[in-house]
């Protein structure tokens, strides 16, 4: 009786069963006497959130700079096609004189 629902439950569960056998056998393969704790496991996510939040303020500032030197890029470049056209009529009226 149990067996049936042993199996039922298995197969509406299969994909997260085998996640958790593959980590479950590599984690016994590659750290046999570590023990996880969730304490541990919560200090460390503390540590990396708090990271990722420092690094996400120096990307912020980044990009911001990076804003900034693309719009004077594209100042720069719209000064030199308004000085360009200019310039070959200039090159023109030389050649007609």
């Amino acid at each position: 009786r149990w067996k049936k629902k042993q199996e039922q439950f298995y197969e509406s569960h299969r994909a997260e069963l085998t996640l958790w056998n593959a980590a479950n056998r590599y984690l016994r393969a590659n750290a046999p006497n570590m023990k996880l704790t969730v304490k541990a496991w919560e200090t460390e996510l503390a540590e990396l959130t708090a990271m990722n939040k420092g690094e996400y303020e120096k990307l912020k500032a980044s990009r911001a700079e990076v804003a900034e030197l693309q719009e004077i890029r594209r100042y720069v470049d719209i000064a030199q096609r308004a000085e360009q056209p200019q310039r070959t009529k200039t090159k023109k009226q030389d050649h007609e004189l």
